[in-house]
């Protein structure tokens, strides 16, 4: 029961919030980690302060803060690149594809237009 109250309040906040704080510096962050460590002490009922707050996220089989951030922002990059995100965010990246060989032709090349930077990002 408090594992689906859980999930169903806290979580979805936790996941609203790493979608837009999810990279910023950590003093930034630490409210939501808390959030989650919290939220894990509370279902579990391991209240033993000996007990680090990860190895009870971890032994309730949650994915880390941390996560759930790199998840959501790889939905988001192959919603992007698939057509399927919405266009004010998908119009930012394209996918660069070149018939030079090299030794990265077989990987994709994105290119960022925001950050007017290329990676190599997918494979």
């Amino acid at each position: 029961m408090l594992e689906q109250a859980y999930k169903t309040i806290i979580q979805p906040n936790i996941d609203y919030c790493i979608t837009v704080w999810g990279y910023a510096p950590n003093i930034h962050t630490n409210m939501v980690h808390s959030l989650q460590k919290g939220g894990a002490r509370i279902v579990s009922g391991n209240y033993d302060r000996a007990i680090r707050e990860i190895d009870v996220v971890k032994q309730l089989k949650w994915e880390t803060v941390e996560e759930r951030r790199d998840y959501f922002a790889a939905v988001l990059m192959y919603r992007c690149l698939n057509g399927d995100a919405p266009f004010y965010i998908a119009y930012h990246f394209t996918r660069v594809n070149h018939s030079h060989f090299t030794r990265r032709s077989h990987y994709g090349v994105i290119y960022c237009h925001i950050l007017e930077c290329t990676s190599v990002t997918f494979t």
